[in-house]
């Protein structure tokens, strides 16, 4: 494993090279997904018909990958991210995503990204993996597409806000507070049952 980086002034925001780190992606064609690889990041090539860009078909993940005092990377229960996402496809009338393909697809991203995750003594830096499905079938109509593009890119980061460690949600979109009562800002960021482009 690669040993971690020196990153100096972490904000929640894009790597400022993100073209040093890896993506995943994997392309749904003739009703089947293919296999999938890991690579640079890079752009992406969309036909401006692409139903993502007109119709707005398309889901998102969040996760995060620590590093333990002991130099091993970890995650907190990335199997409800898979089922979440599995999810989202459904409502969103998508190709769906098996869970397996989803949860292998991340810890492939993760294990390339090694010496992204950053070495943290109060857990507030991490690697922020983004899962993301798109329907790029071009096409114009209003319906599904028969064409979609899996990917996940990943970028070491601080917390969203420091005062947001403060909190835990628990179940649906119930804040429970570990100091405070969260405010009304914060409540969004509670998990929800499906995670959409347009949500």
């Amino acid at each position: 494993m690669a040993a971690p980086r020196k990153f100096e002034n972490l904000k929640f925001a894009l790597y400022p090279n993100p073209e040093e780190t890896w993506m995943f992606e994997s392309y749904y064609r003739n009703g089947d997904w293919d296999a999938g690889k890991v690579s640079h990041y890079h752009p992406l090539q969309l036909a401006p018909a692409a139903n993502i860009l007109n119709y707005g078909q398309g889901i998102f993940e969040g996760m995060k990958a620590y590093r333990t005092a002991d130099n091993a990377i970890v995650m907190f229960r990335p199997e409800e991210n898979a089922k979440r996402f599995a999810n989202s496809c459904e409502v969103m009338a998508m190709a769906r995503v098996p869970e397996e393909k989803f949860l292998q697809a991340v810890k492939d991203t993760v294990v390339a990204n090694a010496e992204f995750v950053p070495e943290t003594g109060d857990g507030s830096h991490s690697l922020y993996l983004r899962p993301v499905c798109i329907g790029i079938e071009p096409q114009l109509g209003v319906k599904a597409a028969k064409e979609y593009l899996f990917y996940i890119y990943v970028s070491p980061k601080a917390a969203i806000l420091r005062r947001c460690r403060r909190y835990r949600f628990i179940g649906g979109q119930t804040p429970i507070a570990q100091r405070r009562m969260a405010p009304d800002w914060l409540k969004p960021l509670a998990t929800t049952p499906a995670a959409c482009a347009r949500s």
